[in-house]
């Protein structure tokens, strides 16, 4: 191999590298979907209509249970395997399909049918042979790809929401209740008609991708959050965003193509952690965006790495 083809193939590499870094987390939940496409694809309406209450076999009881032990510490009061999936058939509920759990007495919302309804409510329990299953979660990919369903109410029951669990939806706005205290990775990601989301205070972190490709105007991150992970707002239509002073660091990228992000409110008068390399934000955006500080904190700001390259900077009143 001459020294030429090296160079050539090192450089690809490099490349390949950056791209995977930055869409790693678009790639899995369109291959979600396309799973999930291929598995409807091969059922028919006629089997959509039947009766959809089946007991897990003993096979699939293990395979589910093996997946589940690796989650055991995102599911602390879920047991590892339900014994029953139920498809919801009465009113705004009609078209979700429930997975339900024996001795804690509870239920995630797991997939849907076509019946699925444009105005989107889940259940806050659900009742199977006299028994009350309350809704405990949202699971991972529950709703992926459901671009019929513009609106959805979320049970004060629910306190995880899961990765892709809306992914590519038609949902224009969200009202997360103050339960929730986990939402996963891209669980509202490529829902490009959402414009307004309610994050409650029981929500700790941002994660990976969460709003990315969305149309959110703006949004306000609650004073109990203290991380936005990477690609957080990746390519979001923010306009503006007010960021709580708890928050203690921002990942990479968490701003990249934020092509109309204009203001942007911090909080705390220590500036959050960033990558100096691996910035949130784009030198582009840093030369346009209005970065507003707490009174008495600019100097901090200017002589912080990354924060110092806003060109346009202001202090303002943060108290309520």
């Amino acid at each position: 191999m001459t020294k030429e083809m090296k160079e050539v193939i090192m450089t690809e590499l490099k490349l390949l590298e950056r791209i995977i870094r930055t869409k790693a987390f678009v790639l899995l939940p369109l291959l979600m979907v396309f799973m999930g496409g291929m598995c409807l694809s091969s059922c028919s309406d006629d089997d959509e209509e039947e009766n959809y209450e089946v007991e897990v076999k003993d096979d699939e009881a293990k395979e589910d249970s093996s997946d589940e032990d690796s989650k055991e510490d995102d599911e602390p009061d879920i047991e590892e395997t339900p014994f029953k999936r139920l498809l919801l058939e009465d009113g705004n509920s009609a078209g979700i399909v429930v997975s339900l759990y024996a001795s804690s007495k509870t239920a995630v919302v797991t997939d849907h049918r076509s019946s699925l309804k444009s105005n989107v409510e889940i259940p806050s329990e659900v009742t199977d042979n006299g028994i009350v299953y309350v809704v405990r979660k949202i699971g991972d990919g529950a709703f992926t790809w459901c671009m019929d369903m513009t609106s959805v109410i979320i049970p004060n029951t629910v306190t995880e929401i899961g990765n892709s669990a809306f992914w590519g939806c038609g949902l224009t706005s969200v009202k997360i209740p103050d339960s929730v205290t986990e939402i996963g990775t891209s669980a509202f990601g490529g829902c490009g008609m959402l414009r307004t989301v309610e994050i409650p205070e029981s929500v700790t972190k941002i994660r990976k991708g969460t709003f990315s490709d969305t149309g959110l105007y703006s949004i306000t991150i609650p004073n109990s959050v203290t991380e936005i992970e990477e690609l957080a707002f990746w390519y979001s239509a923010l306009r503006t965003i007010v960021i709580g002073k708890n928050v203690k660091s921002i990942g990479y990228n968490a701003f990249r193509d934020c092509n109309n992000l204009t203001y942007m409110y911090m909080k705390s008068s220590i500036p959050p952690v960033v990558d100096e390399i691996d910035s949130p934000f784009e030198i582009k955006l840093q030369n346009k965006c209005m970065l507003y500080v707490p009174k008495g904190s600019m100097s901090t700001y200017k002589n912080t790495p990354v924060w110092n390259k806003f060109f346009y900077m202001e202090e303002f009143d943060t108290t309520d």
